[in-house]
């Protein structure tokens, strides 16, 4: 059995986190929990650089565990081109990549995913208004890019639908890490014109949940928004959102004594066996749904 433990959104110099001894406990937690593999759905950092840093700490620390990760918009902000996040700058940087999971049938592909607005298009509004507004508004404005959002969004698209078809091919199950919100039904809407509705556009995309869909993924990872909740079960999809969130000022996304203990709230963990995914709760029981022809248990893991 592999045990996968999933986090996102960490936001550690957001949380003003000291990185080292944070590191240590998580090696003490990866440890005790027998963590084989972590994924993380980006946003480490406002920096990609201190990002890989992270990475690179984390496996000098524990060199028996495999870490992947995807890069959020805060990742993108600092210290990174275009072109090298559309290239693999580090063996842990998962985008439009994959990874077998050793001794089990499973998949992991990465891909950072975008946004083309399709989130917002109950506002009918142009790209040329989106744009601005991002400009305006949003802190992706600072982000470099050569080309249009919605280019962007689907060149993740393809990419993504690439690595799909291969993963099937092999015959893979697949665990689809990203970090923008790749399914509609975790949207808020408002019934007037104000500043969420907007924000929506810039969220993710519908049009990754229909792909997503189409290739019948099992599992998605993903990130972004910081209130999604609980494990949920759609289309036959099993999606998991463990971003951590950041308590800062008038900020306040999660409430503990430590950042540490407000990180072991979020992250989960899950376990993998051949055709089989599982995951072990607080009280150390297991609760099984079906799935196609899998088994799949899910409870949270504080």
């Amino acid at each position: 059995m592999t045990v996968v433990a999933m986090s996102s959104d960490m936001h550690l110099d957001l949380n003003r986190v000291e990185i080292e001894p944070f590191i240590q406990q998580q090696v003490q937690w990866f440890t005790e929990k027998r963590v084989d593999l972590f994924l993380i759905a980006g946003d480490i950092f406002n920096d990609f650089t201190k990002t890989l840093n992270y990475l690179h700490q984390l496996r000098m620390a524990m060199p028996t565990l495999t870490a992947k990760f995807v890069a959020g918009n805060h990742d993108m902000l600092r210290h990174v081109t275009f072109e090298e996040l559309e290239s693999p700058v580090t063996g842990a940087y998962l985008h439009n990549q994959f990874y077998d999971v050793p001794e089990t049938n499973w998949r992991v592909v990465g891909n950072n995913g975008w946004y083309d607005y399709g989130f917002a298009a109950n506002l009918n509004r142009a790209p040329e208004t989106f744009e601005h507004w991002k400009r305006a508004y949003w802190v992706d404005g600072q982000i470099n890019q050569a080309l249009t959002d919605e280019e962007r969004m689907q060149l993740a698209l393809k990419q993504s639908e690439q690595l799909f078809k291969k993963a099937k091919q092999a015959d893979k199950h697949i665990i689809f890490l990203t970090h923008f919100v790749p399914e509609i039904a975790y949207i808020r809407f408002t019934d007037d014109d104000r500043f969420w509705n907007m924000a929506n556009g810039f969220l993710g995309s519908p049009k990754m949940g229909q792909l997503i869909h189409q290739y019948q993924v099992e599992a998605v990872q993903f990130g972004h928004i910081h209130d999604a909740g609980t494990p949920r079960q759609i289309n036959g999809t099993w999606y998991f959102n463990q971003a951590v969130g950041v308590s800062r000022g008038k900020q306040q996304e999660w409430h503990a004594d430590s950042y540490f203990q407000a990180w072991q709230q979020k992250v989960m963990r899950i376990g993998l066996n051949d055709d089989k995914m599982w995951q072990i709760g607080l009280d150390e029981t297991k609760k099984i749904f079906d799935i196609i022809v899998k088994l799949i248990f899910v409870v949270t893991d504080g």
